[in-house]
């Protein structure tokens, strides 16, 4: 299942925002034949750490609540790196810390409302 990541009226800043967070190598614009969510169709899809997301503009601010999306990165620079771009403006639920061992653990509400919860 592909991911849907409900942006409130900037798509073209979230684009640019996820692609400089994650670092995206592909971006494809269009509305989708079939939408839903009321009828908002998809904007764009990114290729973020080898998975597709689709951003789908959203009129409703309820839609971006409780979307959380864990990620595995390839280490704990990674994870610091990645936190440090998506708290800006957002909302910091967990700070980068030790889970186990030399896991690397931190979770942040972006801007935009979708949760990350992001790991090594």
């Amino acid at each position: 299942m592909e991911p849907i990541l409900n942006i409130t009226g900037r798509m073209r800043d979230a684009i640019e925002f996820y692609c400089d967070a994650f670092g995206c190598t592909d971006i494809t614009q269009g509305r989708a034949r079939h939408s839903f969510l009321n009828d908002h169709g998809i904007h764009a899809s990114l290729l973020i750490l080898g998975d597709v997301y689709h951003l789908c503009e959203s009129q409703f601010d309820a839609l971006n609540n409780n979307r959380i999306i864990s990620r595995k990165l390839s280490s704990a620079k990674d994870v610091k790196e990645i936190f440090d771009k998506l708290k800006v403006d957002g909302v910091v639920l967990n700070e980068p810390s030790l889970a186990s061992n030399t896991k690397i653990f931190a979770w942040v509400r972006d801007k935009y409302g979708n949760e990350w919860q992001i790991f090594n």
